[in-house]
């Protein structure tokens, strides 16, 4: 009963604009976030694209997962301002990756983030990944993007 009613919670604040996720979140109730949202008379989608850097390199050890993370309107036209990404996660299985270690990125139909050093999943993993965001008001919302493929970079 206590994991449904996290998980009705967490449904209803990824389509109201509530708290935020919490430090720890299990990968189902990640995985029970939308795939889009309507915000501002937009309906916002996640697109990501998943990498690993595999060339050889004179640093020691394995470089990790890396993630884009782009949100626009369904429609590509222009977004509400003020929208920020502040946390993303990564979802393999059970496992979950989050990092708030975000580099923005933002241009006139979207806004998202890139972040880095994230785990050594395997090419050819597929992961779900949900972006965190807040709008000028301090509103917080969260979206997923299903079934992406990590590719690696040779």
């Amino acid at each position: 009963m206590k994991c449904t009613t996290a998980l009705v919670a967490l449904v209803f604040l990824a389509g109201c604009g509530g708290t935020s996720l919490p430090a720890s979140v299990s990968a189902e109730q990640l995985r029970a976030l939308p795939r889009s949202l309507d915000l501002g008379g937009k309906t916002l989608v996640g697109e990501t694209f998943l990498w690993r850097d595999m060339m050889p390199s004179t640093e020691l050890g394995v470089r990790g997962l890396i993630v884009a993370f782009t949100v626009r309107a369904s429609d590509k036209t222009a977004l509400p301002t003020g929208l920020v990404c502040q946390k993303v996660s990564v979802v393999k299985g059970s496992e979950v990756w989050t990092t708030t270690a975000i580099e923005h990125r933002r241009d006139d139909t979207s806004f998202g983030a890139v972040v880095r050093n994230g785990p050594a999943w395997e090419v050819g993993s597929t992961v779900d990944v949900v972006a965190e965001f807040v709008d000028s008001a301090g509103n917080r919302y969260q979206l997923r993007a299903v079934g992406e493929v990590v590719v690696g970079a040779y």
